[in-house]
């Protein structure tokens, strides 16, 4: 039993029943209907809160079910609520006034923590079935005292986690415009289409999670679903005429069916009040990942065809990259990927084009023999209109209420160029599905599946079961793929909506594509940052680093290092590498080996190995491009300093924002120089537009100690480099594969370079001082 207690109390009213734990307090108003919660230390405060549902009858009259309105009165206090993260002492109250349908509200406190959980269930005792559009487990709706956090909802920022992989993600401030979609084709393919996203200031939303931040006094508010199989969730934010009006988190059950006598549950919602925003988000994606089961596996490096021939690829020229990795990469990567192009049609996998002539199991058997893993892409919820597929099961698609199949994507590439989404609830589908998918892994060999377009399969429609919702069905088809595929083949998400792929991906995309340019103009035609462009993809991987190693590996998409016409410059290019090193994160290289030029070959080798763990942005919720990625290490910590604007601006180095009392020893990477010793702050000079800066922060203690070098991004950060005794003695270096280059030793009179080259491992020598 944890030591909290429940217990009765008078809370303005005798009534009032109040749930105590370590850092908050619960309220729960009966007759009212409302609850309120409030940090014990005063520092946050929010009520008065409701339930609601919407739920339409089979006579086809809405029903808007509101706890405020409809009154509790049957409350109690549960020493022991089930929930997904363990049973916990909470608050249960029904409420149902004179209508055909019950709300019933359970609340809980996470013991230890100053977050807890809550849901609403709606109950059907009408004659006949009815549907339900939305549940919400917690929302305010603009009555005093409302929420007090701080100076006001003036200053406060609004982070939004985005709903699936290509959703913009990040920081905004709450009175800042947003991003919304403009028309039909960037609400389909990178939004939600249920989600009301809006460009007027004071209006905000968020799929999955939402969390109100006061920057200046370290304080925050976290809404977030933590079960996320069954329906998507939503954070909707309104301030509207010098008023905080609306808060609230919103399940949609996409008008899933209950029938009489039965009812239906919100996904669990998981509300934070904190006193360290950074902290909040890492405990909510932990609960997350431990309330969905998420899997545990390792980043994968490697390489695809991707983002070099895009659609042009052939046998020929699979073959001669697989000969370019073998020869220059063996040992050094594992996986070698083949993307998009090998298919005669979208929804056609097993069987190749005719620029494929061998069997693929043939192609798989060469790959393995070269000493990689073989991987795939497919859109396996995905068909064209032209496909032999369509023709054969037009019944298959997903239909609106008036018959027409429901638009997934178009491409002029893929024949057909209409795409429709498949539906994951028909069981001739979900058999074709496995079929496919063994065919793939059991036939053919492949280790390694990257599923593309995966939204396709949650878009709204009418389906063949009309008790799941569109996140159900999306869940049921990864479930599928899953289970035909097996424990050991690795799974990629990819267009991947967040919730129903946690517990079944090992990997996920979490950006944009990065393409070979910076940006492309067609965000401001669409409203929503979707395009390919490095911009959009590095800006979505520092918003999202913190769900790395806790729901899947994030997955930051390829790397690519050439010079191109009309592609990224130096600076840009070594600032993708840069965060893509400290992401930590899965690491694919798409180029022309053959093409490559050494020095960019050589500076993909440079990231490898990649860290056990990733950096995080510190200004996450000061701003929507994040410019300083920390990660603590210990003797070495590793921070990248970004200029993400136009024009050349001066940078500083500030000790103390990092947590870091002593002086540190400084060195940068990219231009392989020793800064010097830094007891405070240090201005690092000017940063080019989209650079820079790549330190090394070593505590200076007694000589000699390594505090830099050139020839991998750690600079000694991952025990890459050590001094085995403090006589002089030796520098013991463990690296995998050939090395060459400097490592800079600080001795008592200064600090000076010392050459080295070694393949593996090295024991070297110092020379006395």
């Amino acid at each position: 039993m944890v030591s909290y207690p429940v217990r009765l109390t008078p809370v303005n009213r005798p009534e009032v029943v109040a749930l105590t734990g370590e850092a908050l307090e619960l309220t729960l108003d009966p007759a009212g209907g409302s609850f309120g919660l409030a940090r014990r230390d005063g520092r946050i405060r929010f009520a008065p809160l409701l339930m609601h549902a919407r739920v339409r009858r089979d006579d086809g009259r809405g029903q808007h079910l509101v706890s405020t309105v409809l009154g509790a009165r049957e409350a109690e206090a549960v020493k022991a609520l089930e929930t997904p993260l363990g049973s916990f002492p909470g608050l249960r109250a029904r409420v149902q006034g004179n209508l055909p349908f019950a709300l019933r509200m359970e609340l809980a406190l996470l013991p230890g923590q100053d977050s807890g959980l809550c849901r609403v269930v709606v109950e059907n005792h009408d004659q006949g079935p009815a549907r339900v559009f939305e549940l919400s487990p917690l929302a305010y709706r603009g009555a005093d005292p409302g929420l007090e956090m701080g100076t006001g909802y003036g200053s406060w920022s609004f982070y939004r986690t985005g709903y699936q992989s290509w959703s913009p993600a990040g920081t905004k401030r709450v009175l800042d415009h947003d991003y919304a979609p403009r028309f039909f084709f960037p609400r389909v393919v990178g939004a939600n289409p249920r989600t009301r996203y809006s460009r007027k200031p004071g209006e905000k939303a968020s799929d999955w999670m939402a969390q109100l931040v006061e920057p200046g006094l370290g304080l925050s508010i976290l809404l977030g679903f933590i079960t996320t199989a069954r329906q998507t969730g939503r954070v909707e934010l309104q301030v509207r005429y010098d008023r905080f009006r609306r808060f609230e988190a919103i399940a949609d059950a996409d008008g899933a069916r209950v029938d009489p006598g039965s009812e239906l549950a919100s996904e669990w919602l998981l509300f934070s009040l904190s006193d360290n925003p950074h902290q909040a988000q890492e405990n909510y994606f932990r609960q997350w990942a431990k309330a969905m089961s998420a899997r545990s596996a390792k980043p994968l490096t490697g390489w695809c065809s991707w983002y070099y021939y895009f659609w042009n690829i052939s046998e020929d020229k699979i073959l001669a990259n697989l000969a370019e990795c073998e020869a220059k990469l063996k040992g050094k990567i594992e996986l070698f990927q083949i993307d998009d192009g090998f298919q005669p049609y979208i929804g056609e996998w097993t069987r190749w084009n005719e620029k494929f002539p061998s069997p693929p199991k043939a192609l798989v058997d060469k790959i393995h023999a070269a000493g990689f893993k073989a991987g795939l892409w497919l859109a396996p919820f995905l068909v064209s209109r032209t496909a032999p597929l369509y023709r054969r099961h037009p019944d298959w698609v997903l239909r609106h209420e008036r018959g027409r199949p429901v638009f997934a994507n178009a491409h002029p590439q893929w024949k057909g160029r209409l795409m429709y989404a498949l539906d994951c609830t028909h069981p001739g589908v979900q058999a074709w599905l496995a079929d496919t998918i063994k065919t793939l892994v059991q036939d053919f060999g492949f280790d390694f599946l990257k599923l593309d377009f995966i939204y396709a399969a949650a878009l709204p429609g009418k389906r063949h079961d009309p008790y799941m919702s569109g996140g159900a069905a999306l869940r049921k088809g990864l479930e599928l793929i899953r289970q035909a595929a097996g424990e050991k083949t690795a799974i990629l998400g990819c267009g991947a909506p967040l919730g129903p792929a946690v517990g079944l991906v090992d990997a996920n995309r979490v950006s944009q594509d990065v393409d070979i340019r910076w940006r492309w103009p067609m965000d401001a035609v669409m409203g929503f940052p979707i395009s390919p462009g490095a911009r959009n993809c590095l800006r979505n991987n520092l918003a999202r680093a913190l769900m790395h190693q806790k729901l899947w590996v994030n997955d930051p998409d390829c790397l690519v290092l050439r010079h191109a016409a009309g592609g990224m410059n130096l600076h840009e290019i070594r600032s993708l590498a840069t965060v893509f090193y400290l992401l930590a994160g899965y690491l694919l290289i798409s180029e022309d080996l053959s093409q490559l030029a050494p020095e960019r070959l050589a500076l993909f080798e440079q990231m490898l190995p990649l860290p056990e763990r990733p950096a995080q942005a510190l200004d996450l919720f000061q701003r929507e491009f994040p410019e300083l990625f920390f990660r603590p290490g210990q003797p070495t910590s590793l921070l990248a300093v970004f200029n993400w604007s136009r024009e050349p601006r001066s940078r500083e180095l500030n000790l103390s924002k990092l947590g870091i009392e002593k002086p540190c020893h400084v060195f940068e990477y990219w231009s392989q120089q020793y800064l010097g010793q830094i007891e405070r702050t240090r201005n690092l000079g000017v940063v080019p537009a989209h650079g820079c800066r790549f330190l090394a922060l070593t505590p200076v203690e007694e000589p000699p100690q390594v505090v830099g070098l050139d020839f991998h991004f750690g600079m000694g950060s991952e025990g890459v480099a050590r001094i085995s005794d403090r006589e002089g003695g030796r520098l013991v270096l463990t690296l995998p594969g050939a090395r060459q280059g400097r490592v800079w030793v600080a001795w008592a009179e200064g600090v000076r370079p010392v050459p080295v080259e070694f393949t593996d491992h090295a024991e070297i020598p110092l020379p006395q001082r």
